[in-house]
């Protein structure tokens, strides 16, 4: 009878099942096994291999030939046949969940696995901190961007799979910031205008600057290389355009 019980326990049984067993005083064909992973049950699209449609000698009274013919593709029925090992479906666990986020060639530059991150969730007040576990460039359509992948703890199944994600990098605090309106972009370079002077009555003498930038969030742009934290440099570029000075700018 132990002998009995343990290899029922190692077929997935639980005591309760068991005990409802030993009590009964009826043959049951069928029991009922329960998995210790919840989840969605994903039937693959894949059709059965070469291998599996293989014959093979009989098992329980059935070809194993027979048994293989269900492929990977169709849902199991009660009363189909399976074999040993096969894979019947494939169950995603939505305990841990990646978010995958899209980021344009302007904030490639300072984005690196380790990054801080704001994500807001589609469908919820609230926003999640975070960081970068992996960044894997893209290339589609011959534009080129990067995929940043994070992985979040979801025990309490509040992420829904397949939903947006909006997010928010979040620049170091020892990094030079400007507004993201002080900055006139070229599309090979981006110039923000410098204070040089001051006139007798007291208006302001600016000049072009080629500046580098780096990640953009809440309305600020990283400075990286061009501009010091003491110059003083104008609000908006584009009042200052002049397509003379930009010309002329080095």
């Amino acid at each position: 009878a132990a002998k009995a019980k343990q290899k029922l326990k190692l077929l997935g049984l639980s005591e309760t099942q068991i005990q409802r067993i030993e009590k009964s005083s009826t043959v049951t064909n069928t029991i009922i096994i329960t998995s210790p992973i919840d989840g969605f049950i994903r039937f693959s699209t894949e059709p059965a291999s070469q291998d599996e449609m293989k014959p093979s000698s009989k098992i329980g009274g059935m070809n194993a030939a027979a048994e293989s013919q269900i492929t990977s593709s169709d849902q199991i029925r009660e009363g189909a046949y399976i074999t040993k090992g096969q894979t019947l479906f494939v169950v995603n666990d939505t305990r841990q969940v990646w978010v995958i986020l899209s980021v344009g060639i302007d904030s490639q530059t300072e984005l690196k696995k380790g990054s801080l991150i704001i994500l807001y969730p589609e469908g919820q007040a609230d926003s999640i901190n975070a960081r970068i576990d992996l960044v894997e460039p893209i290339y589609q359509d011959k534009q080129r961007f990067a995929q940043a992948r994070i992985y979040l703890d979801n025990q309490e199944r509040k992420l829904k799979i397949n939903s947006l994600v909006r997010s928010k990098f979040l620049i170091q605090t020892d990094a030079l910031t400007i507004p993201l309106s002080s900055v006139y972009d070229l599309g090979s370079r981006k110039i923000v205008w410098v204070k040089t002077d001051t006139t007798s009555t007291g208006i302001g003498l600016f000049e072009p600057r080629t500046v580098m930038t780096g990640m953009s969030s809440n309305n600020l742009i990283e400075i990286i290389n061009g501009l010091q934290g003491d110059e003083e440099i104008a609000l908006n570029a584009g009042y200052m355009l002049d397509s003379e000075s930009i010309l002329n700018d080095k």
